[in-house]
């Protein structure tokens, strides 16, 4: 089982994964980034893109009423 490095952007509400071990990543970055969409300090290691956001769902929701500030990698 190989492990997979995501970020996460956020919008409004909206949280969307995305790993950084995708071919054109920087791309997809920019354009994103370009849509208003902010990325989160809380990376993750996970298989895949729905255990990536289950473990950033998990960890948000203890963490409410703190702030992470710093880049986190779970």
């Amino acid at each position: 089982m190989q492990y997979e490095h995501f970020i996460f952007f956020t919008k409004e509400g909206m949280v969307i994964p995305q790993s950084l071990n995708e071919d054109d990543v920087g791309k997809i970055i920019c354009s994103v980034l370009f849509q208003g969409f902010n990325i989160s300090p809380l990376h993750i290691m996970a298989v895949d893109n729905r255990s990536a956001l289950d473990k950033f769902e998990k960890i948000m929701e203890s963490a409410i009423g703190k702030n992470i500030t710093e880049v986190t990698v779970c």
